[in-house]
Formats: structure tokens, sequence, C-alpha cells
């Protein structure tokens, strides 16, 4: 290079500063990510694009926003979300009912600490339907999670086992980030939303799906391909596995039991619709009558609980996976809940009436 053209290129001068504006700008850096996480707590609160997320979001917000009692409580895991028709029970039972199921991760604490806060606000129920798809109970809960659950700080001071879940300090921590810095416990999510947007794939303002103002969630394309690939995957998890109950989905249940008995309402306990292919092969059949047995013995503690032992089954074409029904499975779900809930003879017509 000559000096010429040495003397051609830009020169960049530095401009002047100082300890003042560096530290006025670290500030304005610092307030414009705090007001950019704020944002995302209410942002993600509606418009996630985690199912399991945003599912715990809507049913714990639709719980808040209850402001009278109803007949059916009904709890559970997203199989139960988006099989069960509230409107059904209406029509049928002439029952009001609200369907406050989650997703399989919350377990059954989520159910007890849903029908605690249910009872603090209106009192007790005279129904309550809990539904679980067979490969939850198994599960050990992560208390992070509670991170999630739209409700102030400590509530689960409030709430049976919450103490103990979250005496570890660590714990704690990852709660509150979970809770309240969305920027890095959702980074994945966000950065999703951000890229579907700039590709025009996704209206960030609009909800990927939809809930009912009674808590069903409806979904209508059935998806063959990930029902018989979810079937072969759950087939392998029965083969390599026997059925088992982790501690605090049991304890949680024994106490929605205790609380049955103790305030005297009917709790319902019933099986998650199974796709037809899964529920007739034999290491299913196994494992599953594992499952029976235990909840046969749960309800046996009681003469205010009445388990369900039946199965309804469904074809590929009304299911999304093997527990995940379109809208037409749902209502024929529904309504064969509803026959198998009145064979039991418990069931109190009327009781606000």
């Amino acid at each position: 290079m000559n000096s010429t053209s040495s003397r051609k290129l830009p020169k960049e001068i530095m401009p002047a500063t100082s300890w003042r504006k560096v530290i006025l700008l670290i500030l304005l850096t610092l307030a414009m990510v705090f007001l950019t996480n704020l944002f995302m707590i209410g942002y993600l609160d509606k418009y996630s694009m985690n199912y399991g997320y945003w599912t715990i979001h809507q049913k714990w917000n639709l719980l808040n926003d209850i402001d009278a009692p109803v007949d059916w409580l009904i709890l559970g895991d997203s199989s139960c979300s988006q099989g069960i028709i509230p409107e059904i029970l209406m029509t049928e039972l002439d029952q009001t009912a609200i369907n406050l199921c989650t997703t399989g991760d919350m377990g059954t604490l989520d159910n007890l600490w849903m029908l605690e806060e249910y009872i603090q606000r209106f009192g007790v129920p005279k129904n309550v339907l809990v539904v679980q798809t067979f490969d939850m109970w198994h599960r050990n809960f992560n208390p992070v999670r509670l991170g999630q659950i739209p409700r102030p700080w400590k509530f689960w001071e409030d709430h049976t086992f919450g103490h103990e879940l979250m005496q570890d300090k660590d714990i704690r921590d990852e709660t509150f980030i979970e809770h309240y810095v969305p920027l890095l416990s959702q980074n994945k999510t966000i950065g999703m939303i951000i890229r579907s947007t700039l590709a025009g794939k996704h209206n960030p303002f609009a909800s990927t799906w939809k809930m009912k103002e009674d808590g069903f969630v409806p979904a209508f394309e059935p998806k063959p391909d990930i029902v018989l690939a979810g079937e072969q995957q759950q087939i392998n998890f029965v083969k390599e596995n026997s059925f088992s109950v982790s501690a605090l989905n049991n304890q949680a249940l024994e106490k929605m039991a205790e609380m049955a008995d103790t305030n005297d309402f009917n709790l319902y306990l019933a099986n998650s619709p199974t796709f037809e292919g899964l529920y007739t092969n034999p290491d299913y059949q196994e494992y599953f009558h594992s499952l029976q047995s235990y909840l046969q013995e749960v309800a046996n503690q009681s003469v205010n609980i009445r388990y369900i032992p039946s199965v309804k089954t469904f074809p590929v074409e009304q299911m999304q996976n093997p527990d995940h029904l379109i809208v037409s499975g749902a209502e024929e779900y529904t309504r064969w809940l509803v026959e198998e809930i009145l064979r039991t003879g418990r069931l109190i017509i009327n009781p606000y009436n």
C-alpha cells in the first residue's frame, strides 16, 4: 500500500467521553433490559409458544377469574384439557363445570393446589373429576415449575407441601428466575417467537392455541403420524419400566382423598382417552393393569371416591397424539364419562338449586 492510497483511508476519531456518560449509558442499557423483561412477563402470559407454559398460565388465570361456584371442578393434565367439554356436562346433567386441567409435568400437586385455592374462595365443591394420562404417575415434580404459575411470590406457603418443596435456596433462586426473568428462563421460546415473526410465519399478538371460557382447549386437526410415533415411544416405555408412582404424586392424591372425606364431596378418578392401537398392546396392558389396581386401592379407602376403571379408546383419525383428542373425539369422550359417572350412583344433582 503506497502513501497516496493510505491517505485516502478514513480515519476513526474517538468521541470525547467521561465516566458520567459511561455510567449513564450503562444505566440506560439496564433500564432497557428491565423494561423488556417486564414486557415479556406480561406478553408470555398470553402469547407463549410453549404449549405447556401457555396452558399453565391460562388455567390458573381462569381459576383466578371464576366469580361463582361451579358444580364440577375438572382437574388433570393436557389429555383432559383437550378432552373434556364442560358445556356437555351442562347439557347432559344441567350442572356447571370448569376445565382446569393443565399438564402432566405438574402432576397431582397442581390438582391439589387448584382444589385448595377453589375451596379458600368458594367453599367445598360438590364434584371433583380428576383425569390423568397413564405415564404421568411416575414423574417426579420439578418445583421450579411453580415459577410458571401466575401467582404472587411465596404463594406456595398457603398450600400443602409448599414449604417443604421450597426449602432449598437454590430451588427458590431458580424459581425466581423462572417467574420473574423470562429473558433468561424462556430465551429459547422468545427466540422462536422472534424468528417466526421475522419470517412472516407468526402473528406475535395472536395466540397459537385457543381456550374456551369454560377451560376447554379445542383441537381440530388429526395428526396420525404423531399418534403412531407416540404409540411406539409409549410401548418402548412400558416394556422398559414397571408401573410406579412418584412420592409427591401419591401424597398429593392421598391429600385430595382426605379432603373428600373431611369435606364430604365426590372425587371421581378417571383414565385419559387412549389410542386404540396402544391400548391393545400386551405390554401396555400389563403396565396399565397395575395403574388400575393402584387407583382402585385409593378409591377403596373412602365412600366419597369413585374410580372409573374403564377406558374409552379412539382411532388415529380422532387424535393428535396417543392421549390427545380432536373436538369430535372430545365430544364422545365427555358423553362417555357422563354415562360412567351416572353409573356410579354417587352424583349429586343440582346442589346449588
